[in-house]
């Protein structure tokens, strides 16, 4: 069932929960939205914007999280809805005439799945950009496997392995005129923002992680952010045992 929350300014929040609320929840989460008051209705006329139904926003996944952590059980999905709203974003957000029990149903279902004929052409069609190279590994990966690769993993394939996320450009050895250069443009631009900050040209530089070169040379104020990430390598591969085999 979807209980609605409404704030002193109108403003809704939609609870999704496999049980019903006791009065100690209800306690809890009229405390967590800002005195929202339960509404006694299963419907909520007028109009709103608010989340798509088909995606589930990280605000909804952290306010889950907390009511976990407040003890209560059973909630599934939360999500925020504002009246008389003229500017939203439309690629996450809808206009919704009413607020009913069905705001999170999906009706869609799943494309069937594509077995791409021609992997040059589809690159071209989807604009996904890979290089000759890559369309030649893919075919061969085809090959290998016994069978055509789906439009999903072509396209899976394009974003993990785009410049965007592995810089093979943009971190690539530079031979210009014949000669090859001692940085790489990456390299370039980061050496730029050292000595602007050594010079006294910038005050401060965001989000550069901690090591202990960089410690020798900027003045790290306390860690408000920290990122955790995996490396994943190739089974068979032994030369790779921490970050630092990456360099």
């Amino acid at each position: 069932m979807i209980y609605f929350f409404q704030t002193p300014d109108q403003q809704i929040f939609a609870v999704q929960s496999t049980s019903e609320f006791n009065s100690e929840t209800i306690n809890k989460l009229t405390w967590l939205f800002g005195e929202a008051k339960l509404l006694d209705n299963e419907i909520i006329q007028g109009n709103f914007i608010g989340p798509r139904r088909e995606m589930i926003t990280p605000w909804s996944t952290n306010a889950v999280e907390i009511t976990q952590n407040m003890g209560i059980v059973g909630i599934q999905r939360i999500e925020e809805y504002f009246p008389n709203k003229e500017m939203f974003d439309s690629m996450l957000q809808r206009r919704y005439t009413e607020l009913n029990q069905d705001i999170f149903t999906i009706h869609k279902k799943p494309e069937p799945i594509r077995y791409i004929d021609d992997i040059a052409a589809y690159n071209v069609q989807e604009g996904l950009a890979l290089s000759e190279d890559e369309i030649e590994y893919l075919n061969e990966i085809s090959a290998k496997m016994g069978r055509k690769l789906t439009d999903s993993e072509v396209f899976g394939f394009s974003q993990v392995n785009s410049e965007h996320c592995r810089h093979k450009i943009f971190n690539g050895q530079y031979i210009i005129d014949g000669e090859e250069k001692e940085m790489t443009l990456f390299q370039l631009i980061k050496q730029t923002s050292k000595d602007d900050l050594a010079a006294g040209k910038i005050d401060a530089l965001p989000l550069v992680g901690r090591t202990p070169e960089r410690e020798a040379l900027y003045d790290f104020t306390m860690s408000y952010l920290s990122l955790h990430g995996a490396v994943f390598v190739r089974k068979g591969t032994r030369d790779i045992h921490s970050i630092r085999d990456l360099k």
